[in-house]
């Protein structure tokens, strides 16, 4: 299974570097070689040196879904934290 980005859930960044952020987020977060499923963006992350700061398995919402929503924590070359989702994280996404 190949990891993909299917929507940003919200998003607001300044950055000192624009064309280091570009390819920061470029390059990483539009790895098309990623297998694994969501912890093949840990793997990822891994294999190019990113920290994962924290990983929360998310409680199993009320409805919807049959798993809870995962997460991935990590800073970017700013400092801004990033978080990695996946469905399930929220009731309504």
């Amino acid at each position: 299974m190949i990891p993909r980005i299917r929507s940003i859930v919200e998003t607001v960044l300044y950055v000192e570097d624009l064309d280091r952020s570009v390819e920061f987020y470029g390059s990483l977060l539009d790895a098309r070689n990623v297998r694994g499923g969501f912890g093949g963006w840990a793997d990822l992350l891994a294999a190019v040196g990113e920290k994962v700061e924290s990983r929360v398995d998310w409680p199993r919402p009320r409805i919807i879904f049959d798993d809870g929503g995962k997460s991935l924590f990590l800073r970017d070359p700013d400092g801004h934290l990033v978080e990695l989702i996946t469905p399930g994280t929220w009731a309504n996404y």
